[in-house]
């Protein structure tokens, strides 16, 4: 097995990692060399830096063997690792501005949804009908030192089912597994989807 450095705590994890086992930092790695970064571009080669999840879908990242760790001590705990987020399925608009999922692919109805950001330490509990942001709505609390969070930023409903997401026509938009969502377009959330609000992102925990 080999392994590579968290540029954040600096704690060696697994090279096949997404997300830091320790601190919980998204892995982003070289496209050229393998190292891993924090910038855009390698200080090493001058590669661009990408996400490891994304460089995934073209490559095999385990070829690169960035900055391996020595003297590795096989007894040390071994944490679970985020999961990959899985890609969700094509959707498109209705009429009435939702979106839904098309004809290959279904919403599975849980009614329990959970915002979990490891980074932040926010764990949001779903509510119907919630506005979140930092100045107004059910969450001001875990969003008050979030600078980039627009003061009504976004809003969760519960229909038939399903949990959606709205874009309020926030100033630093709503992300949904790296696509950004049209303001005022209520969008599906499904289990383990990656969330971003503003600079803040989250899992998605359906139950």
């Amino acid at each position: 097995m080999d392994y590579i450095i968290c540029p954040n705590c600096r704690e060696d994890i697994e090279s096949d990692s997404y997300f830091c086992d320790q601190c919980g930092t998204e892995i982003r790695i070289c496209k050229m060399c393998g190292k891993s970064g924090t910038k855009k571009h390698c200080g090493s080669c001058g590669g661009e830096i990408v996400a490891a999840k994304d460089l995934a879908n073209n490559t095999d990242k385990t070829q690169f063997v960035a900055q391996p760790a020595q003297n590795k001590v096989e007894s040390r705990r071994q944490e679970p690792t985020i999961p990959a987020v899985p890609k969700p399925a094509p959707e498109q608009e209705t009429d009435s501005g939702e979106s839904t999922v098309k004809k290959n692919g279904t919403v599975p109805k849980k009614e329990k949804l959970r915002l979990i950001s490891p980074l932040a330490s926010i764990i949001i509990e779903g509510i119907n009908g919630a506005i979140i942001g930092r100045r107004n709505g059910d969450y001001v609390n875990q969003f008050t030192r979030q600078e980039y969070v627009s003061g009504t930023h976004a809003k969760l409903d519960f229909k038939d089912g399903i949990w959606y997401i709205t874009d309020l026509d926030s100033t630093n938009g709503t992300m949904i597994n790296g696509r950004q969502l049209n303001a005022h377009v209520a969008y599906p959330l499904t289990d383990k989807d990656n969330l971003r609000i503003a600079t803040v992102d989250f899992i998605v925990e359906l139950s």
